[in-house]
């Protein structure tokens, strides 16, 4: 590969297989999936901090925290808003799967890194592919999504530069599952530059079926002895796979009399949004669930009668209401914890599964989000009164600053947030601004109004200053009941209604005004006429229909902006984010309890195997391999596998490790020149097939004031002299069909072309050779076959 390629890990926890990497190709950088873990520890970015400022395309790989976790703190707070691109199901689970993941950690730590309208505001950055669709960027380069088969939607990725492919492939699976459609991976053959992961070097080939006979059988023998069962899953990826196999468990013949619970805040937005996805799933699958039931309580999960099932996240019971489940269902010996997927170290859920066998007695502390009473909230209304009045409008210290940033991003986003009708607010914030800004307009629009319409605008204009001035006199000070701001939050709500109307309407008037004007005004000013009668400018008439087209157009817009933010509007009904709250802990849940139960683990993970992994690289032949997390003895002996049995590799298998920056260049002798302009105007350009080509004599001009600047070509000034290059593919075959339709005769006779029994050509190693008589016809013969091939 001619283009010098460097690859980066930026990921610390590339061991519980969160990916984040940096691909250079020449001065064009992808950040290839922004990962970050569960915990959203911020110092495990440092080294995403460092590169944000130069990446040019970020490309997201899968919906789950461990490939985009990061991509709205990064989106938010390190200018990261280069252009990002996803598949569909990538874009719309993946925000699911960040909003769940930060609602459990925002109600069990003070969390400000950043809010749901964070949320929102990135995955609007995010551009949506489809499956094999070409992207072509203005350097040139260009790549494309295919099916990874690990998660809905999930993708591996395929980028060309000058002819040469680079295949980014972390996380597929080679075999299909309940819901997915397995990895196309397995059509790329023979690329530049092959980087994968080792996350499966080490793991067994187990049977589909023996899979779901172990899920079975554990849930059917929990099940019978009346305990209940704790499935601990993901998000928005594979606990569709988790859930699907519920499903058809719970049709088998005595198991419908059981309770199954898909259980956590975004279960059912999930749920919908899989039904939407139809392009990503397998066509023979339905996602209608008849016996499993949705559920966004945790007081609706525990009032249901035992045994019962409960699939929810998260599975490193570090946070959220799985935490809860978990302290409640371990002290007893005849429930099951199921982990569905490897739990991350350094968790809770990691802990309970390294120790399973020794009836291990863990501190489970319990943490909840509650409003602020007495003290603290006089303190909070106070700050925040003293804060409005400078313009800050942030929350005082020590209590939740994010409580009031999320709750704007809530308003500002989702107009059902508190069960309004369309076109509705209560935003404190926009309502005031509204008092101080819109007074004299709304006196002015009414004003108008009652001008152009009568007694009834000027009637509803002096019931608005009535109303105005006794809203002066009797105006609550901030801090104060709800019941004491009900009057202002009506009057406000009022004065929102009548400003909208009256804006709307004024609209509508200056548009017709405008059309009647352009139309009516310029015909009769001066009108054109010819042999016919008056000239007609249809121009003129088409005023209307663009300006309905355009009109239109804002309406469906603003209806598909409404479609995204639905995704989680629905979700925020039941949270707190609209007052003032802080965390703290729940004594009375909170305590040391004694692991007693069973805890088991089905794998529903949707990776590759060990085998299946050699077997695709072998088929893929590829001429480098960047070998990611490989820094384990499975990963090592995958290296070595690579090196011994992939007979095109050059180099070696490279092992990636947190932190390291390789270089692949396959060329190690290359170096970036700069041509100057004198040297470019002084080619001779000619052209061969699709492309340019010219012979170049120049002399290489170091940059002495900065050693890492790029060297420039300037023309040599005692050019030599060289022999005659000819670039091109002679076919004879082809020739003797051109020559032949010129007039000439040709036939090949014991090899050689012999045109007219006058000019042999013959092909060899060297090139070619035209022998003959000399006369007329060799020149004409030579001169055409010249003209096949650019000489320089």
């Amino acid at each position: 590969m001619t283009s010098q390629v460097k690859f980066s890990v930026l990921s610390e926890e590339t061991e519980d297989g969160v990916h984040s990497h940096l691909l250079q190709l020449d001065n064009f950088s992808f950040l290839i999936d922004c990962g970050w873990s569960q915990l959203l520890d911020e110092s495990q970015l440092d080294r995403l901090k460092s590169v944000c400022a130069s990446v040019d395309v970020v490309l997201l790989s899968h919906s789950d925290m461990s490939h985009l976790g990061a991509y709205v703190y990064a989106f938010t707070h390190l200018g990261l808003t280069c252009p990002c691109y996803a598949t569909e199901a990538v874009h719309s689970m993946g925000q699911l799967a960040v909003f769940d993941n930060f609602e459990c950690v925002y109600n069990s730590r003070e969390f400000d890194l950043f809010s749901v309208e964070d949320i929102v505001n990135a995955f609007k950055n995010i551009q949506t592919i489809k499956y094999k669709q070409t992207v072509t960027l203005p350097s040139g380069i260009t790549f494309n999504a295919l099916c990874a088969g690990h998660l809905l939607g999930g993708s591996v990725w395929k980028i060309n530069k000058d002819g040469e492919d680079i295949v980014y492939a972390v996380d597929y699976n080679h075999r299909k599952d309940t819901h997915l459609p397995k990895t196309t991976m397995d059509t790329i053959s023979r690329p530049s530059i092959l980087i994968t992961d080792t996350l499966c070097a080490s793991t067994k080939q187990v049977k589909s079926v023996d899979i779901v006979n172990t899920f079975n059988t554990t849930l059917q023998t929990t099940l019978r002895r009346g305990g209940d069962v704790l499935m601990l899953s993901d998000s928005s990826g594979r606990c569709n796979e988790a859930l699907l196999l519920l499903e058809k468990f719970s049709c088998k013949e005595g198991m419908n009399a059981y309770n199954y619970v898909f259980f956590s805040s975004c279960a059912e937005s999930v749920v919908d949004e899989v039904a939407k996805l139809v392009d990503f799933v397998r066509e023979d699958v339905d996602f209608s669930l008849r016996n499993v039931q949705i559920v966004k309580s945790l007081d609706e999960v525990k009032k249901m009668p035992s045994p019962k099932v409960v699939l929810t996240s998260l599975s490193s019971l570090e946070f959220g209401p799985s935490r809860v489940l978990f302290k409640d269902m371990c002290v007893v010996d005849s429930n099951t914890v199921l982990f569905t997927e490897e739990p991350p170290r350094n968790t809770l859920g990691h802990s309970v599964w390294a120790q399973r066998e020794n009836g291990n007695t863990i501190q489970v502390d319990i943490f909840k989000r509650v409003e602020l009473e007495g003290d603290e909230l006089e303190e909070y209304n106070k700050r925040k009164s003293e804060n409005t009045q400078k313009g800050i409008g942030k929350g005082g210290e020590g209590v939740d600053e994010n409580a009031n940033a999320v709750s704007d991003g809530v308003k500002k986003n989702f107009t059902a947030f508190d069960g309004e009708e369309d076109g509705e607010e209560d935003d404190e914030e926009e309502d005031d601004e509204m008092d101080s800004e819109s007074d004299n307009d709304n006196d002015e629009l009414l004003q108008n109004e009652a001008d152009n319409e009568g007694e009834e605008v000027a009637e509803e204009q002096q019931g608005k200053e009535k109303e105005k001035e006794k809203h002066q006199q009797q105006q609550p000070l901030d801090g104060e009941a709800n019941s004491e701001n009900a009057p202002k939050a009506k009057h406000k709500r009022r004065r929102s209604e009548i400003y909208k109307r009256q804006k709307r309407k004024r609209r509508i008037a200056n548009a017709n005004a405008f059309f009647a004007n352009t139309v009516t005004d310029s015909v009769h000013a001066g009108v054109e006429w010819d042999d016919y009668g008056a000239v007609v400018d249809m121009s003129r008439y088409k005023l209307r229909e663009i300006a309905a087209a355009i009109e239109l157009q804002r309406e469906v817009e603003d209806e598909e902006d409404e479609d995204e933010d639905d995704i989680l509007g629905s979700l925020l009904s039941h949270t707190l984010y609209s007052i003032p709250t802080k965390v703290v802990k729940d004594e009375e849940e909170s305590n040391q309890v004694t692991v007693v139960c069973q805890v088991s683990r089905v794998d529903l993970e949707g990776r590759t195997n060990s085998e299946s992994l050699r077997r695709i690289v072998s088929n893929m032949k590829p001429r480098h391999i960047v070998l990611v997390g490989a820094d384990t003895t499975a990963g090592k002996l995958f290296a070595s596998y690579c090196e011994k049995e992939l007979s095109d590799l050059k180099g070696g298998a490279m092992i990636a490790r947190n932190g390291d920056t390789l270089n692949v260049t396959s060329e190690r002798s290359i170096q970036q020149v700069k041509l100057r302009d004198t040297l470019v105007t002084s080619l001779g350009v000619c052209k061969a097939d699709h492309f340019d080509v010219s012979w170049v004599d120049a002399v290489l001009v170091p940059n002495s004031s900065d050693e890492n600047a790029m060297a420039e070509l300037d023309v040599d000034p005692e050019p030599g002299v060289h022999d005659v290059v000819f670039v091109g593919d002679l076919q004879l075959s082809k020739f003797k069909t051109f020559l032949i339709e010129r007039g000439f005769e040709a036939r090949f006779v014991l090899g050689p072309l012999v045109v007219d029994d006058v000019v042999m050509i013959t092909k060899n190693a060297q090139g070619f050779q035209v022998d003959g008589v000399v006369c007329e016809t060799y020149y004409k013969v030579r001169d055409l076959l010249y003209n096949q091939f650019a000489i320089a």
